[in-house]
Parts: structure tokens; C-alpha cells; sequence
């Protein structure tokens, strides 16, 4: 065992037995240390697969010699490549055989070297790779490149486009992590890597390469390598770094490392972006659920249970956090609905439609923590998945307007009462007006017969109350005809039609000829639609009234003068009516519309006081609305509109 070449002897199971002094005195271990060894502890390049495939190898050559290129592992843990010959002692049996290793030891070149190197750094960091999982990735991979290849810097950074600079994802500054700050991509060697989207190396000098780089300078940085980190579209997304205070060695390790991860580092960068996107929503998502103006409820169909709600909820149950904790959704109903129905029932019912259409909406009576009822209208919505057991309750308080709805019912059915009450008088105005007719034009009739006959025998007070009966018969004959008239317009049934122009104004100044002549009134027409939209007979009756009513209201000293003139007002034709008569005061400006209200005696006056009334109603049958513009001794200017 005294040979100047490296022996050992191995038994069948790979223990070692003994080696000579060469093989000592080259790898350095004691005898001692060596017989608590195996042969396997020795070679770094044998896994449990080559182990294996040795073993198998060492079963051939029982007869024959092998020879293995092995990579071992001196006592300082300093590493030596081997060509290993190894041979079979003759007349041994195998189970209890032993063999001859001699070990032709060679110098390492720097390929081999740089190549154990990456295999090293690969197996670190690895074992850190296989260890993260979450958020510290970044933060373990740079050191464990920084602590492999003994360079102080190393720094991943994600390029932002808009202000050209570097955010750091994660830098290792020698014995600490630096985080969360930007730095300008101006005259650094991190421009050119990003900007050219290629690696970028500069052994040593890098100072005076970008002397404008203070950070190069405060970091005492000589050697800068700098790889671009590109996505699946070809976009540069940011960069890994290494840099040291010493000239670069093994540049190629670098590059070949460096590349290896970058595109671990580029997933991880993105899965960073997606996450810290995903807690952009759920934060936007949780400022509307909290801050929303409807209560929100989610609650967990399966378990039945309540899982989570608003700030809004709260308030429209008048509860707390604590009372919803423990208690279950029944808790906020109760027992039965206002139909009668059971609270519980109404529910389990939504629920099942909510889990069959994905939706359901309903009005809904719930009861506050207090036992104050409160009604909601509820939009029950499932979520899909993963999360369909999950149904999003959206409660809206509409007690203000079911009270209203209910106040408003009341007073329809009172407006309904009033509808009927007054149908019912204008139908019996209509049959009453229509049957005194007759015995009325009897009385006049015979009146005036008595008149004739007896004239002669009667006194003076006689003839004057005979005159009485008739002027009265006259009154009541004028009274009735306006009556019926008011009556017609609010009964009968009526078309609306696009009406010319010309048929409007030639059927009014037919109507009011005998009035115009009368006074001797003029009527200008200044402006008015080429057609209108109404009905022809209320429309002539309705400028009828107004013309007339203006004819009438005019001193008998002064020439009557009527303007009829219109404004587009949109959706709306605005018409006016204006005379120079005696004027209305303000305070009388609503009363005028007004059934049988008149300013004025018979004895000034002549009149019923029906006339506005039916031009009132025939405005507001035709969708519009009708008004005066007046002051006492100034003329009137009567106002009303006309849907187009």
C-alpha cells in the first residue's frame, strides 16, 4: 500500500476497508476518518439513481476492469476530479468480494471548475426554490446567488416604463435586504440592459464607465453584469443584477446562473403584479361593500349561516357586529309577512329560486333588533364558482315609500269617491239641464200667451211681474244651455287629430262673426301653427269663449281689439288671448276659472260664470293648462298651452 498512486479497497456494500498513504496523504483524511465513511460519502456526483447504476456496473466487471470520470470530495471539502479505475480481486465470490480502486488524479480546469460551480449554485438555490412557495422567493433567490457566486449585490427590479426608473422587487446589499425604493435609470449601466434589452457585462472599471452613477460610487461597485428580464410578449419587464466590489470572475457562471432563473423571476414578478392587483379589488371591493348605500348580507347557503355584512346592514337592523355573530338570519324577520304568509316560508322559497336562477328580487318585511318592522326590497344573488355556496343579499329600506304608497292608495280611493261623485252630479246636471227644457219653455210658452190675451186687464204691476217671468225663463234657458255645454266637454268622447290652420281660423271667425260686428271689434291673428293637434270642435269652442269673454269685458265706450298670437315652447304650443277690457285683479286670477263664479252683477255683466270653467276643461283634456295674465283696468291676457 506504499504505491505513489491512490488506492483504496472497497467491500461489496461500498464500505470502505483501507487506503494507502498516497490516497491519505492527497485527500487528506485520517484512517480513522475514513472507516466512519462510505465510498458514497466520498463522490459528489453519486445520487441514488448513479449509485445505483455503479453498483450494477461493479456486478460486470467481476472479471473484468471499469474506469469512472468521478468528481470527490477532499477532508477540507475542497473538490478533485478522479479518473477511477476500479478492478475485481480474482477468487473472490462477489457477496464477499472486494475491489481495487486507484484514483489518477487530474487538475481541475476552470470550464470544470465554473462548471461545478453552476451545479453547485443550481443545487443551493434550488433547495431554496423548493422551500418558497410564498412572497419571500425573490428575497431567498438573490441571496442564495449572492452567497453562491460571492458577489455582495445582487437585485432584481421591475422597469417602469412611465418614469423611467427601476423599483426593486428584492436587493441583497451584502448582509441585508433593501426594498421598496426606485432608482433613475439615467447614465447607469441598468439603461443599457433595459433599453437594448441584452445582457450587459463590465468585468471591472465600471465607475469610469458611468461616472454620473453615484450609486455605483457609494456602493464601491467595480464589476457590474446586468441581464434584461423579458416576457412572453418580448417586453422588457425589468432586470436582474449582480454586482461586486472586486473585478468579476467566472462571468459566464454569472450569465449562465443569472439566465437560468431570470424566467422563474419574470412568473414570479407577474404572480407579484396579478396579487398585488387581486389586493387593489378586494380593497376597491371592500370600500363598496363597507361603504355602500344598501345593506349587504353574504350568507353561506349550506351552513346557513350568516358570513359576512356591511356597515349599512348594521344600521338598517339597528344591531351590532356581536348580534349578528351569534345569532341566525330568522332573527331579523318576523314570524309572519303582512300578507299573512310566514316570514320563514317567504324565505326558503327565495331561497330555492335564488339556487335554481341564479336571482331573485322581492319585497320583504324585516324586523330590527328593537322588534321596529322595517320593509326592504331584497336582490338575493348566487355567486358562481368556486364560490356558489355563497348568496349575496342586498337589502334596500323602502318603509318611506311603502307608507307612501299606502297614503297614496288612500287617496286614490278617496280621488275615485270624488270621480264617481262628481260623474254621477255631471250626469245628473246633464239629465236635469236636459228635462227642464220642456217644462221651462212651457212656462215661457204660456207666459207669453198670458201676456198677449190678458194684457189689456191687467194693472201695472201686473204687467211688470208678467216681464219678470219671461226675463227669468231667458236667464234659465241661457243657464241650462251653458250648463250642458260644461257637461258635454267632461262627458262625451273626443278624437285628437292634426287639424290645417286655415279650417282653425275660418271656424272661429265664422263662430264669432256676429260679436266682431256687433262692437265692432278687431281681431288680429298674428302667428299660428301650420297644424294642430286637437280636437277641431273643443279647439274653435275653446277661442270661441276667450274672444267673446274679451268682447264682453270691454267698455261700451271703447272699440274692443283682440290678439291671438302663439310661441313654440318645445313639446308645447304656447296661445294667448289678449283684449284691452276692464282687467282682472291678481287676487281674482284662480277664482275666474272657477264654476258659477262671477266678478260681477247680471246688471253689469251679463253671464252664467260657465264659460272659463269649460275653457279650463277643455285645456286640461287636451293635456295642457290655461292662465291669466292681468291687472285691474289694463286688459287681460289669457295663456294656455297645447301638447305638438
Amino acid at each position: 500500500m506504499d504505491s505513489p498512486v491512490c488506492m483504496m479497497i472497497l467491500g461489496h456494500d461500498l464500505n470502505i476497508i483501507g487506503a494507502n498513504k498516497a490516497f491519505y496523504a492527497a485527500f487528506g483524511y485520517s484512517k480513522e476518518e475514513l472507516s466512519k465513511l462510505n465510498f458514497t460519502d466520498l463522490s459528489t456526483d453519486l445520487t441514488d439513481i448513479s449509485i445505483k447504476h455503479f453498483v450494477r456496473q461493479l456486478k460486470v466487471c467481476q472479471k473484468n476492469s471499469m474506469s469512472l470520470k468521478l468528481v470527490y470530495k477532499k477532508s477540507n471539502e475542497e473538490e478533485v476530479t478522479a479518473i477511477t479505475h476500479v478492478r475485481n480481486f480474482p477468487g473472490e465470490v462477489y457477496e464477499r468480494g472486494r475491489y481495487a480502486l486507484t484514483f489518477e488524479l487530474r487538475e481541475t480546469s476552470p470550464k470544470e471548475k465554473e462548471y461545478q460551480m453552476t451545479r453547485d449554485a443550481m443545487s443551493a438555490i434550488n433547495r431554496e426554490m423548493v422551500l418558497s412557495a410564498d412572497e419571500s422567493f425573490l428575497d431567498k433567490l438573490v441571496r442564495g446567488i449572492s452567497e453562491t457566486l460571492d458577489i455582495p449585490y445582487v437585485l432584481v427590479g421591475k422597469y417602469c416604463e412611465d418614469e423611467n426608473c427601476i423599483a426593486t422587487e428584492s436587493f441583497w446589499m451584502k448582509d441585508k435586504f433593501v426594498k421598496d425604493f426606485k432608482y433613475s435609470l439615467d447614465f447607469t449601466p441598468c439603461e443599457l440592459v433595459i433599453k437594448e434589452g441584452a445582457k450587459k457585462v463590465f468585468q471591472k472599471d465600471v465607475q469610469k464607465v458611468f461616472p454620473k452613477d453615484r450609486d455605483l460610487v457609494d456602493l464601491d461597485v467595480e464589476g457590474y453584469i446586468g441581464l434584461p428580464l423579458i416576457n412572453a410578449q418580448h417586453k422588457v419587464v425589468g432586470h436582474i443584477v449582480g454586482m461586486d466590489t472586486r473585478p468579476l470572475e467566472y462571468t459566464d457562471l454569472m450569465t449562465s446562473l443569472l439566465q437560468l432563473y431570470s424566467t422563474r423571476v419574470i412568473a414570479e414578478l407577474e404572480r407579484i403584479e396579478g396579487q398585488n392587483a387581486l389586493k387593489e379589488k378586494e380593497s376597491h371591493y371592500r370600500a363598496l361593500f363597507d361603504n355602500g348605500f344598501d345593506g349587504i348580507m353574504i350568507y353561506d347557503i349550506f351552513e346557513g349561516e350568516m358570513k359576512d355584512w356591511n356597515h349599512k346592514f348594521l344600521e338598517y337592523m339597528g344591531t351590532t357586529d356581536e348580534v349578528v355573530k351569534s345569532n341566525h338570519a330568522s332573527f331579523y324577520m318576523p314570524e309572519y309577512q303582512p300578507n299573512g304568509e310566514k316570514s320563514m316560508d317567504i324565505a326558503y322559497r327565495r331561497l330555492l329560486e335564488t339556487l335554481k336562477t341564479g336571482r331573485a328580487t322581492y319585497d320583504f318585511m324585516h324586523k330590527k333588533e328593537n322588534g321596529e318592522l322595517m320593509h326592504t326590497q331584497n336582490t338575493v344573488i348566487r355567486l358562481p364558482a368556486p364560490a356558489e355556496h355563497l348568496a349575496v343579499y342586498i337589502f334596500r329600506d323602502i318603509t318611506a315609500r311603502k307608507k307612501a304608497e299606502e297614503a297614496l292608495k288612500e287617496k286614490n280611493i278617496e280621488l275615485q269617491k270624488y270621480i264617481d261623485s262628481n260623474l254621477q252630479l255631471e250626469n245628473f246636471a246633464y239629465v236635469a239641464s236636459h228635462d227642464m227644457k220642456e217644462p221651462l219653455r212651457n212656462i215661457g210658452n204660456f207666459t207669453q200667451l198670458l201676456h198677449r190675451r190678458y194684457h189689456h186687464l191687467m194693472d201695472e204691476d201686473g204687467k211688470e211681474f208678467i216681464d219678470y217671468i219671461i226675463k227669468g225663463v231667458k236667464s234659465m234657458n241661457l243657464l241650462i244651455d251653458d250648463l250642458l255645454s260644461y257637461s258635454r266637454v267632461n262627458s262625451e268622447n273626443y278624437n285628437i287629430e292634426s287639424v290645417d290652420k286655415e279650417i282653425v281660423i275660418s271656424s272661429i271667425r265664422y263662430n264669432v262673426n256676429k260679436a266682431l260686428k256687433e262692437r265692432n271689434t278687431t281681431l288680429n291673428i298674428k302667428r299660428f301653427p301650420d297644424t294642430i293637434r286637437v280636437n277641431k270642435t273643443m279647439c274653435v269652442q275653446l277661442f270661441q269663449n276667450l274672444i267673446i269673454n274679451g268682447i264682453k269685458f270691454t267698455p261700451s265706450d271703447i272699440t274692443p281689439q283682440i290678439i291671438i298670437d302663439t310661441l313654440d315652447e318645445g313639446d308645447f304650443w304656447r296661445f294667448s288671448v289678449q283684449d284691452n277690457g276692464i282687467g282682472i285683479a291678481p287676487e281674482y286670477h284662480e277664482r275666474i276659472f272657477v264654476l258659477f263664479k262671477k266678478l260681477h252683477n247680471k246688471t253689469e255683466y251679463k253671464g252664467t260664470g260657465i264659460g272659463l270653467s269649460i275653457c279650463k276643461k277643455i285645456v286640461e283634456k287636451h293635456g295642457g293648462r290655461i292662465w291669466v295674465a292681468s291687472e285691474e283696468g289694463k286688459g287681460a291676457t289669457f295663456h294656455f298651452t297645447i301638447p305638438k
